[in-house]
């Protein structure tokens, strides 16, 4: 990543501070930056991963792929022998380093666990669909995008969330953009984290004011109480 890049990114988030607009200035940037046509960014809710901002994705689109976790009939999530949630899609199967070994060699995937390819239908046609994914919906590809990059988000060896980069024509990426993506997404996960403690830390703090003020209270009633008594109007019924 070139120091160019780095500064933008920098000079981008810094102008925000509550993590609606950070995440939202952020998928401008990526935006800005690669000039594709959608982009989208998730981040873990649960045990899924819904869109948290989005640019460019049809409402239409972004309503049937905002939740990842497969669901039977009843709509229960479906497990994994390890009692963890199975997601669907490539952004599932990244998300859960699902991948199976033989696949890996494959071109569209990189070292670090993304995905992306200048030409779908190109790489279904090499691949005879076989790119090591399960429950593929295919909404991608039925709205018509022909690039496509996934880079999942890390923090602290996990991934929390992913990069969603999609485009209508062919041959938008080059290896160099994909690297900045990546590393742009290690940022971003070092700065969803440092946005949740802080927002844990402030959610801490109102919940210590708030007993705080309870023993306040309490504090001033038995003080009431007292002095009531001292001057002998303890009759007086305190509520």
């Amino acid at each position: 990543m070139n120091k160019q890049f780095l500064r933008e990114f920098v000079d981008t988030i810094q102008k925000y501070e509550n993590k609606e607009d950070v995440i939202y200035s952020i998928v401008r940037f990526i935006r800005d930056q690669t000039k594709a046509f959608s982009i989208a960014i998730r981040i873990q809710d649960g045990e899924d991963f819904p869109y948290y901002s989005t640019m460019g994705f049809s409402d239409k689109f972004v309503k049937m792929e905002n939740f990842l976790c497969c669901r039977d009939e009843k709509g229960v999530i479906i497990r994994d022998k390890c009692n963890k949630a199975k997601l669907d899609c490539m952004c599932g199967t990244l998300l859960n380093k699902c991948i199976p070994e033989e696949k890996q060699c494959l071109k569209c995937y990189t070292e670090n666990g993304g995905f992306w390819t200048n030409s779908v239908q190109t790489l279904i046609d090499e691949t005879e669909g076989q790119v090591g994914v399960s429950n593929v919906r295919g909404t991608c590809i039925t709205s018509g995008y022909k690039s496509m990059a996934i880079i999942p988000i890390p923090l602290k060896g996990e991934n929390i969330g992913l990069i969603q980069v999609n485009d209508f024509e062919e041959n938008r990426f080059s290896e160099e953009m994909i690297e900045n993506i990546e590393e742009l997404a290690t940022m971003i996960g070092c700065v969803i984290g440092h946005l949740d403690t802080q927002e844990n830390l402030k959610k801490e703090k109102k919940a210590l004011v708030k007993e705080n003020l309870k023993l306040i209270v309490k504090d001033l009633k038995s003080m009431s109480e007292s002095i009531l008594k001292k001057n002998g109007n303890w009759n007086l019924e305190t509520k």
